[in-house]
């Protein structure tokens, strides 16, 4: 796909361009933060039901597999269809997931919960994924060219500052409030991003210069093109290498550390949240 000439691109000021990255820092951090701190009470309470240590990293197994397996269709329909559409229908699928996984997961008794857990999960990973793609291709949309590398250090900035909040944030209110509190919590912060994105401003490039949605065939060939322009490039190829073992030793700590709480710690404590608390949030 050939990059549109100067003169064919929307012209954004440096005004409009500071007000959609108060935007999509707020959007993000929301989205980010209610998330991270979702995901965290969510195994939580698998593990306060199945006793399961394991079922507390059920998110990061089904992630990463919805991942590399909607890569392809993914990054095609985002590359195809405009932003603001795909983002909507992302939020509104959410949300909708959101809904129906809070009415139907009290149907479900101990390891029976996994049933819609992991139906949800597999609907947040590919919006998640779908979200986080769309936002990347259209930040040339959203603010001009001088205020590109202010937006994208935000955009990190925020996911950053989430990840750092999120467990200690998610243990509290866990305590106060319960997993159907985290239910009632996410879908109010699910839908404030949502709203958040409806209010910004997507700049396109000419219909004339946009391209046709792709066939199936198309796709593969514009995935393999992908992996091979990776292929040739050595940098891009230690960054993944070091993302993939930085991610191992990281779910390995994650996923580790409730077997060395759940022994020592008995039911009742356990339903306290004290060991956890002890665990998560010093670390």
């Amino acid at each position: 796909m050939s990059n549109p000439s100067p003169e064919s691109v929307p012209m954004i000021s440096n005004r409009q361009s500071n007000a959609q990255i108060i935007k999509a820092f707020i959007s993000n951090f929301i989205s980010s933060l209610s998330g991270k701190m979702f995901s965290f009470g969510l195994g939580l309470m698998l593990l306060d039901e199945t006793h399961s240590a394991i079922s507390f990293g059920l998110n990061m197994l089904i992630t990463p597999i919805v991942g590399l397996l909607c890569l392809v269709p993914i990054g095609n329909l985002v590359d195809t269809y405009r932003h603001k559409a795909v983002l909507t229908g992302s939020l509104l699928a959410r949300i909708t997931a959101l809904f129906l996984f809070a009415i139907s997961i009290n149907f479900f008794i101990g390891n029976n919960k996994l049933i819609p857990i992991v139906l949800f999960l597999i609907v947040d990973a590919i919006s998640t994924n779908l979200n986080d793609t769309c936002y990347s291709a259209a930040i040339h949309e959203l603010v001009n060219r001088h205020s590109v590398q202010r937006l994208s250090s935000l955009t990190q900035s925020a996911i950053s500052l989430s990840s750092i909040l999120s467990p200690a944030l998610g243990v509290g209110l866990y305590s106060f409030v319960g997993f159907t509190g985290f239910i009632g919590l996410e879908i109010i912060a699910t839908i404030a991003a949502f709203g958040v994105m409806l209010t910004m401003h997507f700049h396109y490039q000419p219909r004339n210069q946009q391209i046709a949605p792709q066939s199936h065939h198309d796709q593969l060939k514009s995935f393999r093109l992908g992996i091979t322009y990776m292929q040739s490039r050595t940098m891009i190829k230690l960054t993944i290498l070091l993302s993939v073992i930085l991610n191992f030793f990281y779910t390995a700590v994650t996923i580790g550390t409730p077997y060395n709480c759940i022994p020592v710690t008995a039911p009742w404590v356990f339903s306290r949240l004290v060991v956890p608390l002890e665990c998560y949030s010093a670390a």
